[in-house]
């Protein structure tokens, strides 16, 4: 279910995209194959976020963001974080969720779950208390 959520916490974009972030151990070594599957990842991921910021009528921040990625997986195995980095979604996430993927604007975080009852991701978007000076 992705969903708005505000309160005193201020306002926050939460989406549940029923897709894995793929290992770079599984993305292809020919730059090529590579291009062709970041882009085939890249806009099916897009179309799911586009349908959900319609949606739930989420408003794209203009500030600087905290962008909190849980990574789910059915199987239950040791998986090596920095095999995970979030490139290809910042930049989906980017123009639709929020203004820029810079380090100024955004702060990305990762975490992994294994055992879940599904495979995807947990995207976790909220405004950071201070810009960075």
């Amino acid at each position: 279910m992705n969903r708005c959520v505000s309160g005193n916490k201020g306002y926050e974009i939460v989406l549940n995209i029923p897709v894995l972030y793929p290992s770079r151990n599984a993305i292809p070594v020919d730059r090529r194959q590579e291009a062709r599957v970041k882009k085939q990842w890249q806009n099916g991921v897009g179309l799911v976020v586009n349908a959900a910021m319609n949606r739930g009528k989420y408003k794209k921040f203009d500030v600087p963001v905290k962008v909190n990625i849980l990574l789910m997986f059915k199987k239950k195995r040791r998986r090596d974080i920095d095999n995970y980095a979030p490139k290809w979604l910042l930049d989906v996430l980017k123009g639709k969720c929020f203004v820029d993927d810079s380090s100024e604007w955004c702060v990305p975080s990762v975490e992994i779950f294994s055992g879940a009852e599904e495979d995807g991701m947990v995207i976790r978007i909220t405004p950071m208390k201070e810009a960075k000076q």
